[in-house]
């Protein structure tokens, strides 16, 4: 089935690419175009690979690709061909067949590679190659025959898939299409299909952006994702073209991908838990403070996610220091002002933070990562200097009903409540009470996990998600969800006042307390 979804690459992407034939591409004019592509299977990154490929049409209706760079990592193997020793034994070959353009012309209705005829031991590359080739003949491209230049127009294309070289043997596929707008210089397509193989369901969703005169595809962001959990990411633009790259998509989609197999293969039922009101004092000592915020991070420690080796995070929680100073740093909030992290060898490494988690607790900031086609860095030694923020007082918010505006929604059903912030705020999350019409107060559930059941059951679901989402902007910042009955009144604090204490500390790595 992984071969399957790589093919449909090939249908739904590279065959974009064969439509600028149509649409009139500059002749003898080089298009850089760099893909970005990420396999994710159950709990981890199967595979994530990156390209920048000069492509190059030709007057004779045929093209030439220059493959500019390449970076593949595997949980077994990083490869750069930048970098001659991750290409192995094998190291002269490839580089020496990648610096030479790949150069396709038109024969018998398909394009054939007319260059790299004497490619040894190279066999499956060759027919790869042969194969990608073949399919960006114009006279195999169906996107395009039935658009009109008209926002909202939807047709559908039916085509037949088959690959000797993936060993996928004859496929039907119907991509439904719509024109979702059109600019002065764009033309933006959506498309979705849906793939049954046996007891398997796929689903796919493409956004192409295509260049008004030309036709080229200046954007392309597709998925597909399995009932099996097996999800396949990519994004191809033109070089410098404005669009959050592969690792920012990603790490906004992540969270969504762990909850969908945590809801497909766990079967215990801990979706709820009761909960209680608490009004605990908010510790106002500035000297107490200071020496509470020292203590917690002198307790931190740098760990990785099992499974996520490539993803660092400080945690005091490891050294079972959180009863008491959690208590004592209730609704504190940080702010990373610089953090660097050092190898060994008191090198620098470059880690990426996640940019939609602007917000730590004194007790933990994370996750910070290495990036999707780098070797995974071990981490010695991080210095950090934080802000941290120490709320005083509490403001009460009463909401009676049904309502939405810039702050919240509050959506009031029979046997839940739901209420979405739009905007950061520090919510006292212990302060959440519940009322009837009459007043009476009414006992509640707190439902732990809120992230939307339905993209974990719903494939469709998933991929529109996934194609629509603007990494670092959500409309819904987070959600508070309870299962109460009869409630017509919520009351909740939101925590004011805040002191300010800044610090920098170094930490050094030592042994995980991890159970």
């Amino acid at each position: 089935m992984q071969k399957l979804i790589f093919y449909i690459i090939f249908l739904a992407v590279v065959k974009g690419f064969g439509q600028k034939l149509e649409f009139n591409p500059k002749k003898d004019h080089q298009y850089p175009f760099e893909t970005e592509l990420v396999v994710f299977n159950t709990s981890r990154i199967d595979l994530a690979l990156k390209t920048i490929i000069g492509t190059t049409f030709l007057k004779n209706k045929g093209y030439r690709m220059k493959v500019d760079r390449f970076q593949v990592k595997s949980p077994i193997f990083t490869v750069d061909s930048d970098n001659p020793e991750s290409l192995g034994q094998d190291s002269t070959k490839v580089r020496e067949i990648i610096s030479k353009p790949f150069i396709f012309i038109p024969e018998e209705g398909t394009l054939k590679l007319v260059s790299h005829t004497g490619i040894d031991d190279f066999d499956k590359i060759q027919e790869a190659l042969k194969e990608f080739g073949k399919y960006h003949n114009p006279s195999n491209n169906k996107l395009y025959e039935g658009i009109v230049l008209k926002k909202g127009y939807s047709w559908s294309v039916t085509d037949s898939i088959s690959s000797e070289f993936l060993n996928v043997k004859s496929q039907v596929v119907t991509y439904d299409y719509t024109v979702k707008n059109i600019t002065r210089k764009e033309v933006i397509l959506y498309g979705k299909s849906v793939m049954e193989k046996e007891y398997d369901t796929t689903n796919i969703a493409v956004k192409y952006v295509l260049d008004k005169k030309t036709g080229i595809p200046l954007y392309t962001k597709f998925v597909s994702h399995e009932n099996d959990d097996v999800s396949v990411f990519m994004i191809n633009r033109v070089k410098n073209y404005h669009a959050p790259d592969m690792f920012e998509e990603f790490m906004t989609i992540e969270p969504d991908l762990y909850y969908s197999s945590y809801m497909k293969y766990s079967s215990s039922d801990n979706s709820s838990i009761e909960y209680e009101y608490q009004k605990p004092p908010l510790i106002t000592d500035r000297e107490k403070l200071e020496k509470t915020i020292a203590q917690s991070l002198d307790s931190l420690v740098i760990d990785t996610y099992p499974g996520r080796e490539n993803s660092y995070y400080l945690s005091g929680y490891l050294n079972n220091s959180e009863s008491v100073m959690d208590s004592l740093l209730a609704g504190a909030y940080s702010k990373v002002n610089s953090i660097q992290f050092y190898d060994k060898n008191g090198k620098t490494i470059n880690l990426k933070p996640d940019k939609n988690v602007p917000y730590y607790t004194p007790m933990y900031f994370g996750p910070y990562h290495s990036g999707l086609y780098q070797p995974v860095p071990k981490i010695e030694k991080v210095e950090i200097d934080i802000t941290t923020f120490k709320p005083t007082k509490r403001k009460t918010v009463a909401l009676n009903s049904n309502m939405s505006n810039t702050d919240y929604d509050l959506k009031i059903a029979d046997s839940t409540v739901s209420l979405n912030f739009k905007k950061y705020m520090n919510i006292d999350y212990q302060s959440f009470r519940f009322f009837d019409k009459d007043g009476k107060e009414l006992d509640a559930k707190w439902i732990i996990n809120n992230m939307n059941e339905n993209l974990a059951t719903n494939g469709e679901a998933f991929t529109q998600k996934f194609i629509e989402q603007v990494p670092g902007k959500r409309d819904i910042l987070y959600t508070m969800k309870f299962i109460v009955k009869n409630a017509s009144k919520v009351t909740f604090a939101i925590l004011t006042d805040d002191l300010k204490f800044r610090h920098a500390k170094t930490i050094e790595r030592k042994t995980s307390s991890r159970p």
